[in-house]
């Protein structure tokens, strides 16, 4: 099992914080907050291990956890909030 201290953004610019200053960020994403493991979705990005690694898929683990296979990494368990990145919506309203 892995865990780590995830990269922590001030809530109020969670929705719309710009890639160029969070070095995790792929480019053309924004940083979201994920309140509960299950508002991740496939292809969010997470970092883990220094990395950001897109989600592949996931499955329900335990307790609220949710199992990730991670593309160049394997599988991990997101079992508490933390910030993931995702394209923002085309309607320019965020993520």
């Amino acid at each position: 099992m892995h865990s780590e201290v995830p990269f922590e953004v001030p809530v109020g610019e969670l929705e719309h914080y710009p890639w160029a200053a969070d070095p995790h960020a792929p480019p053309g994403f924004v940083a979201v907050l994920l309140d509960t493991p299950q508002a991740v979705r496939e292809g969010d990005w997470v970092v883990v291990v220094g990395c950001a690694r897109r989600v592949r898929a996931l499955a329900p683990y335990s307790a609220g956890s949710r199992l990730l296979e991670l593309e160049g990494y394997g599988r991990w368990v997101l079992a508490a909030p933390r910030v993931a990145y995702r394209r923002p919506s085309a309607d320019g309203q965020g993520p």
